[in-house]
């Protein structure tokens, strides 16, 4: 039975394969209907001539410890970064236990930061201040208005600057303050805690320094104390732990010049964008959707690594700036003087019903640089400058 039944397989087969090759378009051709066949069909928003609208806005808050940066200095006089920092200093029983006997003394202390970032005329110099934190925070949510509201000492802990070039920042720590914060623990009814460091600067620029869990740009800060045990040893003990890390960003929206949209990174100066697809039959099949946007690089700010692309978020209400989480980011690159990208899913929804709130522009490192992206708007006097949206669809004949 087996045999005959892949006898008859190979027979079948063969006759398909001999049918094939005597007329190898017709077997199917007529399953579907003339009618059936699809054109595709490619239109842009500048030929097309859709409507667009775009304007700019900021956010009312942008999380910033999610960063993995640290950031430090000013931008044009018009933007200001500072962070705090707090070290956790794990101590090895070979210390905890002297230490409880009042027998550790701090010699000398530093910390290193690697630059990773920077942003803005490095040729001034870096000039900065590091200061005692008095009372307890958090990193999540922290910003300027908290920052404000947080009490720091006036005094410089800093007592040297030990060097400060494009792969090594240092400075010698005040050793009283790193005293009490061994102190403290061992013995937590002492009044000085160990709250951290505040990081402020005047400079004409900005550098950036990996964060605690910004690994991936570099070392993370590490603080550095040199102790003895008198009549026993000398010892230097490296602390790698940091246990929260914010940076704050002030500053205020930048007047976009006319026919233009600003994205600044830090403050959340974002734009929205928003076309006409009317025109655009329901439930076609998208194949491809291009969006390009031009920038005006004489009047942008790109750091160092620069900042390649806008994120395109959807949204799911235009005049709260609320954004649909269903729909997946997605992002333009840069290329000379131009972003672009594909963003299907978002057009997509738009095409099979959803409401066309329109789309929102971020700079993809809102959170962690301090790029100013100035790009061209729906009502720029040069049609081709202004954003354009091309779309690949297919259409039943």
């Amino acid at each position: 039975m087996k045999l005959l039944l892949q006898f008859t397989f190979l027979l079948s087969a063969l006759l398909i394969f001999s049918s094939c090759e005597n007329d190898p378009i017709s077997i199917g051709k007529n399953i579907l209907p003339d009618s059936d066949f699809l054109n595709l069909i490619e239109v842009n928003s500048l030929e097309g001539e859709w409507g667009q609208a775009s304007s700019n806005f900021k956010a009312d808050s942008v999380n910033l410890g999610r960063s993995q940066r640290l950031l430090l200095g000013n931008l044009d006089g018009e933007i200001e970064a500072s962070f705090l920092l707090k070290f956790f200093i794990f101590l090895p029983e070979s210390i905890y236990t002297p230490l409880q006997e009042g027998n550790i003394n701090v010699l000398k202390s530093w910390v290193e930061l690697d630059p990773s970032y920077k942003i803005g005329n490095t040729n001034s110099n870096f000039n900065y201040s590091v200061h005692e934190v008095f009372e307890y925070w958090q990193f999540n949510n922290f910003d300027a208005d908290s920052l404000n509201n947080l009490s720091v000492g006036n005094e410089d802990m800093k007592v040297e600057q030990i060097e400060i070039s494009d792969s090594l920042f240092a400075f010698e720590l005040n050793k009283d303050l790193v005293q009490a914060w061994m102190d403290v623990r061992v013995d937590s009814s002492l009044t000085r805690k160990n709250y951290g460091l505040y990081f402020k600067s005047n400079a004409g620029y900005v550098i950036g320094f990996p964060a605690s869990n910004g690994s991936i740009y570099g070392f993370t800060p590490r603080l550095y104390i040199e102790l003895e045990n008198p009549g026993e040893f000398v010892d230097t003990l490296l602390t790698e732990i940091v246990s929260d890390d914010v940076h704050i960003v002030k500053g205020t929206i930048i007047s976009p010049p006319e026919k233009e949209i600003v994205l600044q990174s830090g403050i959340g100066q974002r734009g929205s964008l928003k076309f006409d697809l009317s025109n655009i039959p329901q439930n076609v099949v998208l194949n491809k959707a291009v969006l390009e946007i031009s920038v005006d690089s004489s009047k942008s700010l790109f750091g160092s690594p620069s900042t390649d692309s806008l994120a395109i978020y959807f949204y799911s209400d235009e005049e709260l700036k609320t954004i649909d989480d269903q729909v997946r980011v997605k992002y333009l690159t840069r290329d000379g003087n131009k972003y672009s990208g594909q963003v299907e899913t978002i057009i997509q929804n738009w095409i099979n019903g959803k409401v066309n709130y329109g789309i929102e522009i971020r700079l993809s490192d809102e959170i962690r640089g301090l790029t100013r992206s100035v790009i061209y708007g729906s009502n720029s006097d040069d049609p081709a400058l202004r954003p354009k949206l091309t779309l690949v669809y297919a259409e039943q004949r």
